[in-house]
């Protein structure tokens, strides 16, 4: 039988070798961390759990936990709190959303040093309310006007940070992405020419931008799961007007449920239009930019970078427990709200065949049970991914 290391490495093994080892570094930071960057190992070790698949199949986000809810700015230029991350998504039983978000309260919540008794009420409060809206049966979303809380702070605080990322000087435009952070880094000059050479070809081709330039472009370091996967930042600027745009251009591969998942799935021509067709569905409104790119032979997701993209801060939250349950309440609306939303739509389960399932079923314990169970092995994982 493997090691947890062993699982690990094999599963990372195609990524970019100078990156991946950022992620390892992350993923030993915390549980939470190890958590974010491993979600393979929840669908290797619970694929087969009779309690998950007997449960309706709709559009997942397929790698949820708290730190994968976040601001962004749509396409009617509003800011929207909400499910923010669809690398992993699939069709398959709603219950892995739900077991997955679930495991990562109890993970994150001991990680925050909240006491057991009160991650069990935070679970329990976040199946409860999750049932109630699929029962409400409607779809709806969080903005300035009706969240709350941590969430009403961030979409009330953010502001587009953009220019930050690019070099400009007196009553000159930018022409470069900042090399000066964590988040950005330089590629190789090979590397670049190469990757320019193919990205003009790909805005050629594209009617919204084929009559931009491509003046930079700078690698991208995000998140913790998808580390180790090409993502660049490429400042384009149409020629006409000086109107300049940052992408956040990021490569897609299979979801880590696939080789798991017996539910059938539709056959996309590249698995980059599988991501957007998922966002597009899950999320309420969709970003000003979602397009799916091929790049040579290889195809990525495009969105504008929004730097508006803000998650709110567990460790302060943590402090304020009543607000702690307002955002675990809030979490639960929107991945109900999600799943209702997904009902139906390219092979789901109807939301008459999930509100039935709903009314007929009585798995609360079991599914808070299995959910702890988990978390309790997530930390010796992550005990063993940390010895040397």
């Amino acid at each position: 039988m493997k090691s947890i290391k062993e699982r690990i490495l094999a599963f990372n093994s195609d990524r970019n070798k100078e990156i991946i080892p950022i992620k390892y570094k992350k993923m030993k930071e915390n549980a939470s961390r190890f958590f974010r960057g491993s979600c393979h190992l929840f669908y290797e070790d619970l694929y087969n759990n009779q309690l998950l698949l007997n449960a309706p199949k709709v559009w997942l986000c397929g790698d949820l936990h708290l730190e994968n809810f976040g601001c962004y700015k749509a396409a009617d230029n509003h800011l929207y709190f909400d499910i923010n991350d669809f690398d992993e998504s699939e069709l398959a039983p709603l219950l892995f959303d739900v077991c997955r978000i679930l495991v990562s309260i109890y993970v994150f919540g001991n990680d925050l040093k909240i006491k057991k008794k009160h991650l069990h009420r935070l679970t329990s409060m976040f199946w409860d309310e999750y049932i109630l809206n699929i029962k409400n049966g409607k779809s709806y979303c969080f903005h300035l006007n009706n969240s709350r809380g941590e969430i009403k702070d961030l979409i009330q605080n953010s502001t587009d940070l953009e220019v930050d990322f690019l070099k400009t000087s007196k009553n000159k435009k930018p022409k470069k992405i900042k090399i000066e952070n964590e988040d950005t880094f330089k590629l190789k000059k090979k590397s670049k020419v190469v990757l320019k050479e193919k990205l003009k070809e790909t805005l050629a081709n594209n009617p919204i931008f084929k009559n931009y330039q491509i003046l930079d472009i700078v690698g991208l370091i995000a998140g913790t799961g998808s580390l180790g996967l090409e993502r660049y930042l490429v400042l384009i600027n149409q020629k006409s007007n000086k109107n300049y745009e940052l992408i956040d251009l990021k490569k897609a591969r299979k979801s880590c449920i696939n080789s798991y998942n017996s539910v059938p799935q539709p056959n996309w021509q590249v698995e980059s239009q599988r991501i957007s067709f998922a966002q597009h569905l899950l999320q309420f409104q969709t970003p000003k930019l979602l397009q799916n790119w091929v790049v040579g032979t290889d195809n990525y997701n495009a969105r504008y970078y929004d730097p508006s993209q803000s998650k709110v801060d567990l460790e302060k939250i943590a402090s304020h427990p009543e607000n702690f349950e307002y955002m675990i309440l809030d979490f639960a609306k929107l991945l109900a709200w999600s799943h209702v939303r997904a009902a139906g739509r390219q092979s789901s389960d109807t939301y008459q065949t999930i509100n039935e399932w709903v009314e007929n079923q009585n798995i609360k314990e079991l599914l808070l049970q299995t959910s702890s169970d988990y978390a309790i092995k997530v930390k010796k994982d992550f005990i063993h991914f940390n010895k040397k």
